[in-house]
């Protein structure tokens, strides 16, 4: 429901792309919001905008979704005989140079792994990646951040090109 509402700003248009209706995601909110006694969306006749507690809970909503698409893929994978998938993020200048090559050394190691590629900017990498929209990212690390709360490998000394990934991939 966090998701939708957050997708969408509306509460009738996320009761529908829920296949539910607007009161029962109305009711589901306020018991949400009395629950952890903090409200959770601005509403307003232009539509909602989530308070910063609905960021939190929304972005702990995001990664709850990412967690079961994961676990639903690893099942159906497990029952086709298949091992899983992994969500790479790339900056540009490594997908020809490295990235393709490792790619198909990969895939020849582990042919049942589905690869999903995301090619951008390092930033923006990074964000996707703490968000847990990546499992891994082949980039710079941008300057701002802070190394604590990842595993880097750092493979190529010239231009400072890392593997990074949250703890734990």
């Amino acid at each position: 429901m966090l998701n939708a509402l957050n997708e969408y700003r509306n509460m009738r248009q996320a009761a529908q792309a829920m296949n539910t209706t607007q009161p029962s995601v109305s009711l589901l909110l306020q018991q949400l919001e009395e629950r952890l006694k903090v409200k959770l969306f601005e509403r307003s006749p232009k539509g909602m905008e989530p308070t910063t507690y609905g960021e939190i809970l929304i972005r702990y909503a995001r990664n709850a979704t990412h967690d079961f698409e994961h676990a639903e893929a690893e099942i159906q994978a497990l029952s086709r005989g298949i091992t899983g998938f992994i969500r790479v993020g790339s900056v540009t200048g490594a997908v020809p140079k490295l990235l393709t090559k490792q790619l198909i050394i990969f895939q020849k190691k582990y042919p049942h792994v589905q690869i999903y590629i995301h090619v951008a900017t390092s930033d923006s990498l990074y964000e996707k990646l703490m968000r847990g929209d990546l499992d891994i990212v082949l980039g710079r690390l941008p300057d701002q951040i802070s190394k604590h709360d990842l595993e880097i490998d750092y493979f190529e000394k010239g231009e400072e090109m890392s593997i990074i990934a949250r703890p734990g991939h």
